[in-house]
């Protein structure tokens, strides 16, 4: 979550793009790839006591960087696969 709020992936991704999301009132969704040992468990934790739902956990995931070893283990572990 960021400052304003929003779901964010920030938390569980690299770094580089000088948080063009969060600038302009996004939450970010990680164009940049999944940092090194990500802690996506945790975050998904965070999202789910935020209120989000299964499916909206989901779509923050399915992104450019799905397919990324640890983004795609989430999907198909935690969130039960699709």
């Amino acid at each position: 979550m960021d400052a304003y709020g929003i779901p964010c992936l920030g938390p569980v991704v690299r770094a580089g793009c000088g948080a063009l999301c969060p600038s302009v009132k996004r939450g970010c969704y990680g164009c940049f790839g999944p940092c090194k040992d990500p802690n996506v468990s945790s975050l998904v934790s965070w999202f789910r006591n935020m209120g989000l739902s299964e499916e909206e956990v989901r779509r923050l995931f399915e992104n450019e960087n799905a397919y990324a070893e640890e983004f795609r283990n989430m999907l198909e572990g935690e969130l039960g696969g699709s």
